[in-house]
């Protein structure tokens, strides 16, 4: 969704194509350079307090390797909200696992995804990282619903902030750790949101089926 988020509030965006790299058999530099540096900083840390340290580590960071920092920092955004987007998988949305041409679909295995401005919720995708292979079509777009109404929907999406409350379990959990803090830091934890609709999911757990559909909603 932020791709077409994206194509919408940017007029000079036509198209997006994002490339899947392969792990451990790509690098690229400009990335894999600055992640080094802070990675390296990061081992100077004896503890990290609360997540705000992060940011500054990160900024001061860039001021340790002027060849991938060539300003002297690494600039952080801070994000205070993030579109909701739940909404629209309710009713205009949906994951497939077939292209329009009937034939599975493999997420694992698809390496170039492209997103155009003028196919709103439709995706062009292929394996193959070669340019002249043929991109296959995915709509994620329900049956009877276009693009065109997915265009009227993306201005109108309500933003939540981005400080969101956690469950009370973990809430206690983080409180029961506050002996290994200094005190200067515990309000942070203490004044963290909860809320009992909140439940957390072991690591373990088996992931979250999103609903599905194999249909072609073309027809």
């Amino acid at each position: 969704m932020m791709m077409f988020i994206a194509l919408q509030e940017h007029p000079s965006l036509q198209e997006i194509n994002h490339i899947f790299l392969i792990p451990g058999h790509t690098f690229m530099p400009e990335v894999d350079g600055k992640h080094a540096v802070i990675e390296k900083y990061k081992k100077r840390l004896e503890k990290i307090n609360v997540p705000d340290e992060w940011y500054t580590a990160v900024e001061q960071a860039g001021r340790t390797d002027p060849k991938n920092f060539p300003d002297g920092k690494f600039k952080v955004t801070h994000v205070t909200s993030f579109y909701d987007v739940a909404s629209l998988s309710k009713e205009e949305l949906i994951r497939r696992h077939k292209c329009t041409d009937k034939e599975p679909f493999s997420y694992l295995d698809t390496h170039w995804w492209k997103y155009c401005k003028n196919n709103m919720g439709m995706v062009q995708v292929k394996s193959s990282f070669c340019e002249d292979a043929e991109f296959r079509s995915l709509s994620f777009l329900r049956r009877g619903v276009r693009g065109d109404r997915l265009k009227q929907l993306l201005p109108c999406l309500q933003t939540l902030p981005a400080s969101q409350p956690i469950s009370v379990e973990k809430k206690k959990d983080l409180i029961s750790l506050l002996c290994y803090l200094n005190e200067e830091f515990h309000p942070f934890y203490q004044n963290l949101p909860v809320s009992s609709t909140v439940h957390e999911l072991h690591p373990q757990s088996p992931p979250l089926q999103l609903e599905e559909d194999d249909d072609d909603p073309t027809e």
